[in-house]
């Protein structure tokens, strides 16, 4: 699947903090991704807690429905590699910690992890494993 555009679903708090950052990765959030591809389908990226820890996970619907603000990331250097490409998305742990989205010229992992702390129920986003990571 050819990857069109990236967006983040946003809380408030997300919004606030990216901004105060300007910008700069590794992104976290709340909220979700969301990728959309040439064929009109979408999968959203998010964590969840069922059962114990959270955990990424990803889908063809959004965990949720009221999220505040809606930001297009497609032309980040974050992201912009990867759009126009066909990608994989591929779990690089059994815990689903750690999801790879990936095209032959780049990698974005989308991690639960926060604060230093794996199982955390916000996205770390970025090009490279958080410290510690698998």
């Amino acid at each position: 699947m050819k990857l069109k555009s990236v967006s983040y679903l946003m809380f408030e708090f997300d919004l606030d903090e990216l901004e105060l950052r300007s910008w700069e990765p590794p992104h976290e959030l709340g909220g979700e991704v969301r990728l959309d591809f040439e064929n009109r389908a979408s999968i959203f990226v998010t964590t969840q807690q069922s059962p114990g820890d959270f955990h990424v996970e990803h889908g063809s619907a959004a965990t949720y429905r009221t999220l505040a603000h809606s930001r297009d990331v497609s032309s980040h250097p974050l992201w912009a590699r990867l759009i126009g490409a066909p990608i994989s998305l591929t779990f690089r742990d059994s815990d689903q910690q750690v999801l790879e989205i990936r095209s032959a010229a780049a990698s974005v992992f989308c991690c639960s992890f926060e604060r230093g702390e794996w199982a955390a129920d916000s996205l770390f986003i970025a090009s490279f494993f958080p410290k510690g990571a698998v």
